[in-house]
């Protein structure tokens, strides 16, 4: 059966969950996204929108894959505890900020602050801009006390310090991710998957519609991963 002529006959299901959440949808792989305020208004969500999902199923004769089917997770659990942690260390790097000398300050920031932000950090990438600015908010404040400058902007003391913004950081770490993943460099978990991969796993420069922010900025940050590997 073709990819056309399946989606002229299961295109129903698609129109019956398609208020509820949102779908990502290509022949017999789907995925489907849901968000509420917290955990348990999320499962109890998917677990209905599941229902109406395999109903549909057994009513037209139709089987879901168990083996290849998912259900993950996100929780912005780890930026609570990221800010909660780093809250305390900001204020007593605040009570140290006419102590200790610029360099001690800034090793305090890199080891104690910043490295909570640092781990893991492709994970929680793509979180809400309200939690975009609250991370880059951690860096002003800390900034602030390294250089006891209460008035500069926070570019002007993020030049002061060499410092990019978090979010490009992150930016920059997701192609050496892919990299490392697509070429077995990673763990283990990350590449070693008994799913079978339709490209196994190629990298390809995607379509743009754009030169300054498509075809540039692919480039960029993809050009060289797609050199090497």
């Amino acid at each position: 059966m073709g990819t056309f002529i399946y989606k002229v006959l299961s295109n129903d299901w698609l129109y019956l969950i398609s208020n509820l959440c949102e779908i990502n949808n290509y022949a017999d792989d789907n995925s489907v996204c849901v968000h509420a305020k917290n955990v348990n208004d999320t499962v109890s969500k998917f677990e209905s929108i599941s229902k109406l999902m395999f109903n549909w199923f057994n009513k037209n004769n139709r089987q879901a894959n168990s083996d290849k089917s998912q259900f993950i997770l996100f929780t912005n659990d780890v930026l609570c505890n990221a800010w909660r942690k780093t809250g305390r260390q900001l204020n007593a790097l605040g009570r140290l900020a006419n102590v200790l000398s610029v360099d001690d300050k800034n090793i305090l920031f890199e080891c104690f602050i910043l490295s909570h932000f640092d781990f893991c950090s492709a994970v929680y990438h793509c979180c809400s801009l309200a939690d975009i600015k609250k991370i880059e908010s951690v860096q002003k404040r800390a900034l602030r006390y390294i250089y006891n400058d209460y008035v500069s902007s926070y570019a002007e003391l993020r030049e002061k310090g060499n410092k990019p913004l978090l979010y490009v950081d992150r930016i920059n770490l997701i192609p050496v991710e892919v990299y490392t993943t697509v070429n077995m460099l990673g763990p283990k978990y990350l590449h070693d998957s008994a799913y079978d991969m339709r490209n196994s796993m190629n990298i390809v420069m995607p379509k743009f519609n754009t030169v300054k922010y498509g075809k540039k900025l692919y480039l960029l940050y993809w050009g060289k991963v797609m050199e090497y590997t």
